[in-house]
């Protein structure tokens, strides 16, 4: 288990934190560039070097026993050595950490998560690290003698172990070690996990808090002339794993339990309302120890943190609390006034429309001056660029308040689509963020009706949908999952077709369908699902419920032709009516025809036909089908 605050505080006092047990503790290598221990039987073992020791003496006493994030070692390096795995213990043939994906033999269920970001630079070393210790529950799925979890730029300061969830007892480990092509920590075990058990997987380890704008990282600010930090996490798609051990994939949900210790001068805030606060103190100086509730079922990406000395602004709107922080100059100045006025009216809009209310009794809005999108949807705490929340209406114009208003109901939109449904794997990420765009327009012109939602639309999405989609280089909505399996690959799909030609779709089908019939069956898909993972095809499904449900609406053909055409395949049609003739041609658009088009698609072309190639279809033959369904 976890060693409490109160255990290290006790142990403080009782006089067994000393000096013995720093030269005993683990170190970290902050640089994140390799592990400062080596593996010897089966565990990490932690080797010094001296810039680290030379911090943590400067601090006064070993990081690890402060904190407690290092159990003290009962034994010396040259015993441990002596672990030596079992000669029948073999390595397992198939050897799955050699694949992109994780095996399914194992679910989490429950992350029990300890950090302490240090927002100060560590005495003549100038390294900024961070701390942690987590708990991570698991199902065995399928009997097993490996464990494979995500780990990244993590370096282990004592031996990872793994236990029974019945009865604690310890499940013996042969052989621990990192696969770094692959972002992966296996252990192979001594004895297999039995099919149907629960376990737990402890672990402690250290990082670097960078300056790099993925996982937990610093940012550094000035205000009224002083240079401040905060620590910030940014976590999608695959950076979770750069903050703890983690089954770091989508659909493998889980709920989490964090806390966080910081200097009583900063707030921590996280996803969840605060259960508890405390006061520590360790050797003559106060920290505080925040404690939050227990989150819904979530994707790892979505888990957020911001520890800072930001002020806020608050409401309450509808039983649920909203708050907008900001650097004290800005808040003070009535910056996030704006967003705070619009927020509960915006996220009470979008309850309404799904017909599914938001599962949160809170809401933080985090401004933050340094970060890498525009907006991350974490549940319940939303983090912003500042230009994104913060409003001056002395300095902006009312395009800026627009693009605000925009980005403010994309991650709001998330809040369904994207937390509480989420899209299985990367390669339908449309599935998030197609319908973030699309609905973030319908949200604007909710707070503002002279904002009309077809100019915007035709002018920013559908224009960069067609811009992107006329290149040789674009990609299906859709793509197949095999094709997408790098973080390079996943990186790669947060692009205009995923974004633009996703909403452009999703606009589509529901002039088609009726917005009111599109409506109903998101609502039913979103109620299958929550708390789940779908794809694209769970989609289609729901919304070819909804039409087969009513009979207002009848389509020359069920929906799986229509909208796979648009969503399997990459391109878009040019159309040439004939009008002497009737007859009407297609062909894929390039923008620069005589480009190689590499990508095959599973109609056999673009639409129909091979790619470059016409197809035919008479015009008056296709006039007289739909007088004969009544279309006419």
């Amino acid at each position: 288990m976890p060693l409490r605050w109160q255990e290290v505080t006790s142990r403080w006092k009782a006089g067994r934190v000393n000096e013995l047990d720093a030269q005993k503790d683990g170190h970290c290598d902050a640089t994140g560039s390799r592990p400062t221990g080596v593996l010897r039987g089966g565990h990490m073992v932690a080797v010094e070097t001296p810039r680290i020791r030379k911090a943590q003496l400067a601090f006064g006493l070993s990081a690890w026993v402060l904190l407690g994030l290092a159990a003290v070692s009962q034994a010396s390096l040259g015993e441990r050595t002596s672990w030596a795995p079992p000669a029948q213990v073999a390595t397992p043939t198939q050897k799955p950490w050699r694949s992109a994906r994780l095996p399914r033999s194992l679910r989490p269920v429950n992350y029990e998560l300890e950090l302490w970001p240090w927002l100060f630079r560590e005495g003549s070393s100038g390294l900024f690290l961070f701390h942690g210790r987590s708990t991570v529950t698991f199902r065995c799925l399928e009997a097993t003698n490996l464990v494979v979890i995500y780990s990244k730029m993590l370096n282990y300061t004592e031996p990872v172990r793994v236990k029974s969830g019945a009865d604690r007892s310890e499940v013996p480990v042969a052989r621990v070690w990192q696969e770094t092509a692959n972002d992966y920590l296996v252990l192979l075990l001594r004895t297999p996990l039995r099919k149907g058990r629960v376990y737990t997987l402890q672990a402690a380890y250290c990082g670097e808090l960078t300056d790099e704008l993925v996982g937990l990282y610093r940012v550094e600010y000035t205000e009224a002339g002083v240079t401040k930090l905060l620590a910030v996490t940014m976590m999608q798609p695959t950076d979770a794993r750069r903050v703890f051990p983690c089954f770091d994939e989508p659909a493998l949900k889980a709920t989490f339990d964090l806390t966080v210790i910081h200097r009583p001068d900063q707030s921590a805030i996280s996803n969840m309302p605060i259960k508890r606060v405390s006061a520590l103190w360790i050797h003559g100086q106060e920290w505080t120890v925040t404690i939050f509730e227990r989150t819904l079922k979530m994707s790892t990406y979505l888990l957020a943190l911001v520890v800072s000395e930001f002020r806020f602004i608050e409401e309450t709107y509808h039983g649920v609390q909203f708050k907008v922080w900001g650097r004290k100059e800005m808040i003070e100045a009535g910056e996030g006034d704006y967003a705070l006025k619009v927020a509960g009216r915006l996220l009470e809009f979008f309850a309404n429309k799904f017909d599914i209310s938001y599962p949160l009794t809170k809401m933080d809005l985090v401004a933050v001056p340094s970060f890498e999108s525009g907006g991350m949807e974490n549940w319940g705490l939303i983090i912003f660029r500042e230009v994104n929340l913060l409003y001056d209406a002395k300095e902006e114009s009312e395009s800026s308040l627009r693009a605000l208003t925009l980005v403010l109901a994309h991650e709001f939109t998330h809040q369904w689509f994207g937390n509480l449904v989420t899209m299985r794997w990367w390669n339908d990420i449309w599935l998030n963020e197609g319908f973030a765009t699309y609905f973030s327009y319908l949200g604007n012109s909710f707070v503002n009706p002279d904002w009309t939602v077809d100019s915007f639309f035709a002018g920013k999405s559908l224009s960069a949908a067609f811009s992107s989609d006329a290149l040789a280089i674009s990609h299906p909505l859709s793509p197949r999952q095999q094709e997408v399996y790098s973080i390079e690959h996943i990186s790669q799909l947060f692009d205009d077709i995923s974004y633009d030609k996703g909403a452009s779709v999703l606009r589509m089908v529901s002039s088609f369908m009726t917005e009111e019939l599109f409506l109903h069956g998101l609502t039913g898909y979103l109620r299958e699902f929550s708390f789940r993972t779908a794809n694209y095809t769970d989609l289609r499904t729901h919304l070819q419920q909804a039409l087969d449900n009513q009979k207002m609406v009848q389509l020359p053909s069920n929906l799986a032709s229509i909208l796979d055409t648009w969503t399997l395949q990459m391109g878009y049609p040019v159309v040439t009516i004939n009008t002497s003739s009737g007859l009407v041609t297609q062909q894929h658009f390039l923008v620069d025809h005589l480009t190689n088009v590499t990508r095959t698609s599973p109609y056999g072309g673009i639409c129909a036909g091979d790619v470059g190639e016409r197809s035919e279809l008479d015009l008056g033959e296709y006039e007289q089908s739909r007088t004969v369904q009544g279309q006419l």
